[in-house]
């Protein structure tokens, strides 16, 4: 709340905030610090009454310097996006580089089988690709950048 006041210059001080969020389907929690840019996001277009593309996504934390911070999980929250329709996923900087585990299978004798999952870096958005997605996968640093990705999806541009 904060960084939405800070960016926005509109205190919140006699304001209560109280924040919904809707899924269209059963989803797990979305909550933790990984949704604290997207969160800020959403409150400064509220302030400023503005609405937000609903093609992009983001993960990240919010740091009071107005800069988002490293998270875990980014191929899973990637995959989640691209499943439900996102075009544009944005991430931390230095994060559209991942470690996914790609299963290898062995069979060293007759009914046997063995999987062992091998660790492989790879760039987020080829892999979305290879997953059959088509998305961008954008880095962003800190707040207003990420709330301008938002606001110029809605132009079209990219």
């Amino acid at each position: 709340m904060r960084v939405a006041e800070d960016v926005t210059g509109v205190s919140l001080s006699k304001t209560d905030v109280i924040l919904t969020i809707k899924a269209g389907q059963d989803v797990e929690i979305v909550d933790g610090q990984s949704a604290g840019a997207a969160i800020t996001v959403a409150l400064i277009a509220a302030i400023r009454r503005q609405s937000l593309n609903q093609n992009v996504y983001m993960t990240g934390t919010i740091n009071s310097d107005r800069s988002i911070g490293p998270v875990g999980g980014i191929p899973e929250k990637a995959l989640a996006a691209a499943e439900n329709g996102s075009k544009y996923f944005l991430v931390p900087k230095g994060q559209s580089t991942v470690v996914v585990y790609v299963p290898k299978t062995s069979r060293p004798y007759p009914g046997w089988r063995i999987t062992t999952y091998e660790r492989k870096i790879v760039n987020l958005q080829d892999y979305l690709e290879d997953q059959g997605f088509s998305i961008i996968v954008d880095e962003v640093e800190r707040i207003e950048e990420a709330y301008t990705k938002f606001s110029m999806q809605m132009k079209g541009e990219t």
